[in-house]
Formats: structure tokens, sequence, C-alpha cells
């Protein structure tokens, strides 16, 4: 018996599971080599069927030939990527993401008003970058040699990344900086403007969907993904890095506190 790899949380973004026996949805063929990114696990390489009898039903279907119902009538879904071969699929303050995205899929969703017409404009976004400057102090006598370079810096050019997680209904596209309170900042505009300190995060993971994210989880359960082109691999590497060392740290002194309290 096959096991369905659309549990837990992807009913929230209405992943309904099998579609019912003798209903016709008429499936019509949209594309193939669709990748879906939630929350604990990507399920590759699926076929998506779109009914032409009933309004914003899908069927995937995966590698192994599982069949999921994809009821995408609460989703607000946007484009990622200028080219549209990423998408975010939101509802409230929660996402996920497709890739692998082809056109016929984004006509589709053109079609039927589910994203907007204009939604591949060619035109690259603007970015007004804030002033900032950046006073990073060590916390640590170990800090790596690369972290204490970029310290010396009065001000540094960051890379533009993107931000998307369960606790933003859109996505942020701004210049990423370092805050001397051990804080992440992606700021576009005093209106655009995303933060979270290392304190709060308690988990971090990467991984390539079309872009590097550097996945964080917070203590609360919160997941955001930082977005990185492939050019700024280096920089991502170094967040990573930097995150989990301050991990590692606030581990080690937990343990020392709890010990002298024993």
């Amino acid at each position: 018996m096959l096991e369905n790899p659309f549990d837990e949380d992807w009913e929230y973004f209405g992943f309904e599971g099998p579609p019912s026996p003798g209903l016709d949805y008429s499936w019509i063929q949209v594309q193939t080599n669709l990748i879906f990114l939630g929350f604990e696990k990507v399920i590759s390489d699926c076929t998506l069927f779109y009914s032409s009898r009933k309004a914003n039903i899908f069927l995937i279907q995966t590698s192994d030939k599982w069949e999921e119902i994809w009821n995408i009538k609460e989703l607000t879904i946007a484009t990622f990527s200028n080219n549209g071969s990423i998408l975010i699929a939101s509802i409230t303050d929660r996402c996920i993401h497709i890739s692998g995205v082809a056109m016929s899929f984004i006509n589709l969703l053109i079609r039927t008003q589910k994203l907007p017409p204009d939604c591949l404009s060619s035109k690259p976004p603007i970015h007004r970058p804030m002033k900032i400057k950046v006073h990073m102090v060590s916390q640590t006598p170990d800090v790596p040699e690369e972290a204490t370079t970029i310290e010396s810096k009065d001000e540094i050019v960051a890379p533009v990344v993107s931000v998307t997680g369960s606790a933003i209904s859109m996505s942020i596209q701004g210049k990423l900086e370092y805050q001397e309170n051990k804080e992440i900042l992606v700021s576009l505009d005093e209106e655009n403007t995303w933060s979270v300190s290392f304190e709060e995060i308690a988990k971090v993971e990467s991984t390539r969907i079309g872009k590097i994210f550097v996945v964080l989880t917070t203590n609360e359960g919160k997941r955001f993904e930082i977005g990185f082109n492939e050019v700024n691999a280096t920089e991502a590497n170094e967040l990573i890095n930097m995150i989990k060392k301050d991990i590692e740290n606030r581990t080690i002194e937990r343990n020392e506190d709890e010990g002298e309290e024993n």
C-alpha cells in the first residue's frame, strides 16, 4: 500500500487526499516534473492535472503513482521568480513553495484569475538600499577569521535576498544586513522590513530549489526562508555558519547554567 506523502500540514494548503471513486473529474494534464516544498518534506517529480469539470481542482500524481486532490480555491498564489518557475501558495500566515513550474501551469492560473496577467513582467524589482552602518561585536573568543573580516568593515555591500515564511503572508525583498545586537535584517524601505534575532532561531537548514534557501525555524516553531541567488552562495554559507555557531554557543551556555543550578 502506498504511503501518503501529503500528510499532516499539507491539508492546510488544500491537499484533500485521493480522488473520489466514480466521480468524473475529466482530468487534463498540465505539466510534469513539478516540485512541492513544504514544512517538513520536499515532494519531487510530480505530474499535475487540471479538472475541466470542477474549478480550482487539480490532481497531483507522484513518481510512485500516489494521487492527491489539490483544491487551490482558498490559496493566494504569487510568482517567486521573474520567469515564474517558482510559485508561493499561501493561506493566512503560512505558505509553501512550488518549483519547476511550466508556462502551461502559469497560463492556466492566469486564465482562472489566480495570477494577474502581468505576473511575468520582465522588469526587475527596484531595490532602494538603506544606508546602514554595521559594527558587529564578537560575543565569543572563538569567532572564525572570516567573521572578523566582516566585522572590521564600516559598511557592507549586502546581497539582495527574498524572505518568505509561516509568519509573513508575502515575499519581502531587500538587502541583507547583520545588526550589532546579533539580528538579521532584510530591508527594502521603511515599510518593507523583516528581522529576526539570533536568539530566536532554534534551527537552521539549507536547500536549493532554483535559489539557495536558508531555512530558519524559531523557538516558537515559525519558519522563514531566506532566498539567495547562486552568485551569493558564499554569503548564504556565511549566514548558515554564523547561526550554527550562535546556536552552539547558546546551547553550551544553557548547559553550564543548568549544571550550576544542579
